[in-house]
């Protein structure tokens, strides 16, 4: 392990936090990487030097500060960790008056490169898994070797799971780690009901959730409640909506269907910010699957002399069930406003809404009309 400046600022930050003096924090090769005092930030120090070379305190007096490079009165205590010497802390002051704290300072600062030691080693196991999942939800075929690799990791292939992605809907100015690290908290406080449950983060506010289930059966009702919590506490801790896709049912070994129904259910819910599931789909895929210059043509055919206050009337009619007083009620406008706009879309699109053809065409053009 190595000790990087952020840590190096983390240990600073903790120490003066428990005892008021002035500290440095030295790297392997004897220079400053974190100070107090952040114009000594990069020097060379040799009194650390000594401490690190000779894995011993080393004590500097006011007459040593006379001779050694970059020193100031206090003392070096070298930061051992795994039977190896990473560098060196140093507090600053009388050794008389400090020396006390020595023992303290030795101690919390091992004990925050533990932490961190813990923290990169499961963020490198993470790391593992986000890639292997990947790979794992973009295969068709699962070799022995795959498999195996699969399971060190920790992941079952006969657990039958519920594949559903997550988008958080980010600002430009969003910070990535606080957002994953909040996420994964949440996850592990909130969603995660089974050990084998996963969340892996994949890129730019995107999560993939990995739910594991007994059997091919979703209990629906509970699952649209833990949802429900959980697009609540992202709101309550970003003010961001969640919008998640669900795969059609849960399976084992192979994912790869699950995961390609968990993006088109997505691909709607990010619509409307909310929660789509796959086996609700019927038009909406049609919809998606039309190249973007079929729905232009399309479109251009029908819509695109329409206003935005007659296309949100024809949407209004549509959602009604063609009710003219629901969709006059919904509008707060008279009935007879309502026929006269409807009118006019007649006229405009060259299509009769009484017809079988013209009201398919039309409810097709709105559909259309949202996704282009």
């Amino acid at each position: 392990m190595k000790l990087s400046p952020e840590l190096a600022k983390k240990i600073i930050f903790e120490a003066q936090s428990a005892i008021n003096e002035q500290f440095i924090v030295v790297d392997q090769t004897a220079h400053i990487i974190a100070s107090s005092d952040p114009k000594r930030t990069g020097n060379y120090h040799e009194g650390a030097d000594i401490a690190i070379r000779s894995n011993r305190e080393v004590y500097i007096s006011e007459r040593d500060v006379e001779r050694l490079d970059g020193v100031k009165p206090g003392i070096n205590v070298p930061i051992r960790f795994h039977d190896q010497i990473l560098g060196a802390i140093g507090i600053t002051g009388t050794p008389e008056k400090v020396r006390p704290f020595v023992d303290i300072l030795r101690r919390m600062t091992e004990l925050l490169i533990h932490e961190a030691y813990q923290a990169a080693q499961l963020e490198w196991k993470t790391r593992g898994i986000e890639a292997f999942v990947y790979e794992w939800l973009n295969s068709s075929h699962l070799d022995p070797g795959f498999m195996e690799r699969g399971e060190i990791l920790g992941l079952s292939f006969t657990t039958p799971y519920l594949l559903i992605l997550f988008q958080v809907h980010l600002e430009e100015s969003s910070d990535m780690g606080y957002l994953d690290h909040e996420m994964m908290s949440g996850f592990y406080d909130n969603l995660k009901k089974d050990s084998h449950d996963l969340l892996l983060r994949w890129g730019h506010g995107r999560y993939v959730y990995l739910k594991s289930c007994v059997g091919d059966v979703v209990d629906r009702p509970r699952l649209d409640q833990e949802l429900n919590d959980w697009q609540r506490y992202i709101w309550k801790r970003f003010k961001q909506p969640l919008s998640a896709g669900i795969a059609k049912s849960p399976r084992n070994k192979y994912l790869k269907p699950s995961y390609l129904e968990a993006k088109k259910a997505l691909q709607i819910a990010l619509k409307q910010h909310g929660v789509i599931y796959y086996e609700d789909l019927v038009l909406d895929i049609l919809v998606e699957d039309v190249p973007l210059e079929v729905r232009r043509d399309f479109l251009n055919r029908t819509l695109t002399l329409l206003n935005s206050e007659l296309k949100a009337t024809l949407r209004a009619y549509f959602q009604h069930q063609g009710s003219m007083k629901d969709a006059s009620r919904a509008l707060h406008i008279h009935v007879n406003t309502l026929h006269y706009r409807l009118r006019k879309i007649e006229d405009l699109t060259k299509l009769d809404l009484k017809t079988s053809e013209g009201f398919v065409i039309l409810y097709l053009a709105l559909k259309l009309d949202h996704i282009v």
